[in-house]
Order: structure tokens, then sequence, then C-alpha cells
């Protein structure tokens, strides 16, 4: 079912409005954020949170939050290759992401393979 419309609230207030829309998740509130997963025609993927649309993916995996700052991480795949999107940033491009984790003090450290080589990056 096509969606021509979608409205992104917080405290009762419009924040934004999308055209052309396949499917949006249900939306989810987390530290005061709107965080909403949608589809668009050509089956690309992105996430808004409040009013901010990331970039178009072909797929978006692997939700989670820093525990210490509450960030929206997850790994986008575009043009068969993998990058770890932090608040609807995208950082470099690998082969694969293989797994992803926060300290407790909110560090991010994932696991990325590009060809035979794997590599432990800490931000």
């Amino acid at each position: 079912m096509k969606k021509t419309l979608l409205y992104t609230l917080k405290n009762d207030e419009l924040l934004g409005r999308y055209r052309d829309i396949e499917y949006f998740g249900s939306p989810t509130i987390l530290n005061h954020k709107s965080i909403i997963r949608i589809s668009n025609k050509e089956k690309k993927e992105c996430i808004i949170i409040n009013d901010l649309k990331g970039d178009f993916y072909d797929s978006v995996q692997s939700l989670g939050f820093s525990p210490a700052t509450f960030e929206l991480t997850y790994i986008g795949k575009k043009n068969k290759k993998q990058t770890i999107v932090v608040n609807n940033n995208s950082q470099k491009e690998f082969d694969k992401i293989l797994g992803y984790t926060f300290s407790k003090k909110g560090k991010l450290a994932f696991i990325a393979q590009e060809g035979k080589k794997q590599f432990v990056i800490v931000d």
C-alpha cells in the first residue's frame, strides 16, 4: 500500500512532511528524539531523526543506541558497500561491517572488512 504523506511529530508539533513513501515503521521516541524508518518507491531505506532525514540506503540494519549518549547508530548498505551511521552522519565505507558496540562511556567501536583484511576501528 503506497503512502503519500508522512508527518513526524514531537510534542504535538509538526516537524516534517514526506511524499512518495512506500513504507514507514512505527515511530519511536527516545531521549526526546522522534525516530522513524521509511522506504521510498525505489525500495531504498532511510532514518528520520526528528525532522532530519538521513541518506537513502539499499538497506538499513542493526539499529542501536549508545548507552551513554543515546546516539542512534546503524549500518547502511549502498552499492555493495557498508558504512556505520551515527545520528544520520555516515562514516567511511567498507566492503562489510561485521558488527559494532559501545563502551560504557559511549565510545563507538566496530569491525570492518575490506577485501580479506579485517580492522577494529574505535571512534
